[in-house]
């Protein structure tokens, strides 16, 4: 697809012909597609499941998960002119080899950070690898962030708040949050602020990613917590602050320019929830009041009575509906 389709590229090794995969894998994955050769553990079949979503020239994110490799760039490879920085947030941990032996060891919360130009092995070392990636190009980086040769190779510190914040925004982008181009490139920028903070931010761009791509990662934080809790009762500003790690008025600003404010937000996915609920028919024998209670409202007539106002019909007529189809 082209970038005016929202292209989200889906590479998985189970889309490889029987014969010789891991030949294939390491062709296609490896040499083609990702510039780098795979080196599969002993005993060990390549797998490979891997989105990427490029946002605008030189800015790509990433997630998924792949078998116990190594993976790093030849001389022949690293000839090709690609200094892009990559960014690594495994969920298990995972290793950075330099050149001479070196090694720099990540666990989960943690990010590995390389540069492609460099002579550098990156191990997975677990039968299963699943990480949030981000790959930058210099061009694209170097107007927010300085000395970005002191951050091509290493570890972060753990716990480091700056990556946190980077990984969840990266993490929060799709397909169908980023349909105009428009969007796209707000993302991209943001993320580019957001690595420019972690790893070194101007100061003027220190001072624009705290009104972009800082607020913006909050924001995206928030509403995973929001939508990770949606069936807790005690869901309030209040709660999600806490789980973030802001101030409860703070979090309040992060949805002054939004569409809908914190309650209206929360209401509605709410809501958007019991429709799912409602027109599932594993969830046939649970009643509407049950529903409506586990959703956080206080009683079933409010329920109704605000399920009403958004979908133009009652819980129970969805539920009729839905059992007469």
């Amino acid at each position: 697809m082209t970038m005016g389709d929202v292209a989200q590229l889906e590479l998985s090794t189970d889309d490889l012909p029987a014969y010789r995969p891991d030949e294939f894998a390491r062709e296609f994955f490896g040499k083609l597609g990702q510039r780098m050769e795979l080196e599969p553990a002993r005993d060990a079949p390549i797998r490979i499941q891997v989105t990427a979503l490029p946002l605008s020239t030189g800015v790509v994110a990433g997630s998924g998960a792949i078998s116990a490799m190594t993976s790093h760039r030849t001389n022949a490879m690293r000839s090709d002119g690609n200094s892009d920085l990559l960014i690594c947030f495994p969920a298990q941990r995972m290793l950075v080899r330099e050149q001479g032996g070196a090694e720099h060891l990540a666990v989960p919360g943690q990010a590995i950070l390389g540069s492609l130009d460099r002579p550098v092995s990156f191990v997975s070392p677990e039968a299963r690898n699943q990480f949030v990636t981000l790959q930058v190009s210099r061009k694209a980086l170097s107007p927010y962030a300085a000395s970005l040769d002191d951050h091509a190779v290493g570890v972060s510190a753990p716990g480091d708040p700056r990556y946190r914040l980077l990984r969840d925004y990266a993490a929060s982008l799709g397909p169908d949050t980023l349909a105009l181009p428009r969007l796209r490139d707000l993302a991209a920028r943001h993320l580019l602020e957001l690595t420019a903070l972690a790893v070194g931010a101007t100061a003027d761009s220190r001072d624009a990613a705290l009104h972009g791509g800082l607020r913006a990662a909050r924001l995206a934080q928030a509403t995973s917590a929001i939508m990770a809790h949606l069936e807790q009762p005690g869901l309030c500003a209040a709660f999600v602050a806490k789980r973030i790690g802001v101030s409860e008025r703070y979090l309040r600003k992060l949805f002054e320019t939004e569409p809908e404010t914190f309650a209206e937000f929360v209401t509605a996915r709410r809501l958007e929830r019991a429709m799912a609920m409602l027109s599932d028919p594993a969830r046939r024998h649970r009643q509407i009041l049950d529903i409506a209670f586990s959703l956080g409202f206080g009683d079933v007539r409010t329920f109704n009575r605000a399920f009403r106002a958004r979908f133009g019909r009652t819980p129970s007529d969805v539920r009729a509906a839905r059992d007469q189809a």
